[in-house]
C-alpha cells in the first residue's frame, strides 16, 4: 500500500515533465486516469488500475478513444500488457505513459489507418504495391497496368483529417524496348484557396 501511495504521489509530480501533451484526469489509489493529446484527431485516455498484489505483477491498463478504431486501440493496449510485463517490481505508470506517447509519435498514420486498410483491399493484382512509412507519414502507392506504372508518394499531415493531405508527388511511365521513360511527373500542393500546381510533363529516359 504503501508503494502505491508513494508511486500516486510522484505521478502528480512529476508526469508533466516527462510525458509532453499529457494531462491528469484523476490519479488516487483506486484509478489513475491520463489523458494524452497530440492533436484533436490523435488522442486517448489511459486508465490504471493497481491489483493486489502490485508491483510484483502487472498494472492493470485500459485504453480509451472516441478517434482511433477499435482495432488499433486493441493493439495499442495489446503493446502496452506486454511492456507492463518488463516493469515489474518498480513503479510503472509514468514508464507506460511514456511508452503510449512515444508509440503515438512513431505511428502518426494510425489516423487514417481505415482508409490503409479500404486501400490494401482495392489493389487490383499482385502487381499493385502500397508502402507504409509510418514515422514519415508517408505512404507509397504504386500501380501496374500493363506496360503503364504510376508512383504516387502522399504526405499525411500532421493534423490530418482535419488538415487536408497538401502534398501528393506523381511519376507516370512506361518500358518501351526494356527501357523505363517517365511519360510525366508532377507534384500537387494542395490548399483549400490555390488550385493544385501545373503538372510539367517529360520524357525522361531512366
Amino acid at each position: 500500500m504503501e508503494f502505491i501511495n508513494k508511486e500516486v504521489a510522484d505521478i502528480k509530480d512529476r508526469l508533466s515533465r516527462f510525458v509532453l501533451c499529457s494531462e491528469i484526469v484523476s490519479c488516487n489509489r483506486q484509478l489513475v486516469q491520463i489523458k494524452i493529446v497530440k492533436t484533436p484527431h490523435r488522442q486517448l485516455l489511459c486508465q490504471f488500475q493497481f491489483p493486489e498484489k502490485y508491483p510484483d505483477i502487472p498494472i492493470l491498463i485500459e485504453l480509451k478513444s472516441k478517434v482511433f478504431p477499435v482495432k488499433v486501440i486493441k493493439l495499442l493496449n495489446d503493446r502496452c500488457d506486454e511492456e507492463a510485463k518488463k516493469l515489474v517490481g518498480r513503479a510503472q505508470v509514468i514508464s507506460l505513459v511514456k511508452f503510449t506517447s512515444k508509440f503515438l509519435d512513431d505511428n502518426p498514420l494510425m489516423v487514417c489507418s481505415e482508409e490503409v486498410t479500404f486501400i490494401k483491399k482495392s489493389l487490383a493484382d499482385g502487381q499493385d504495391d502500397l508502402k507504409i512509412r509510418q514515422k514519415s507519414g508517408v505512404l507509397r502507392y504504386k500501380i501496374v497496368k500493363d506496360r503503364y506504372y504510376l508512383d504516387a508518394k502522399i504526405t499525411v499531415p500532421e493534423f490530418y483529417p482535419a488538415e487536408c493531405v497538401r502534398q501528393v508527388v506523381v511519376h507516370f511511365s512506361t518500358i518501351i524496348h526494356g527501357t523505363k521513360y517517365v511519360i510525366k511527373s508532377f507534384c500537387m500542393y494542395i490548399t483549400s484557396t490555390q488550385q493544385p500546381q501545373q503538372p510539367c510533363n517529360s520524357i525522361i529516359a531512366t
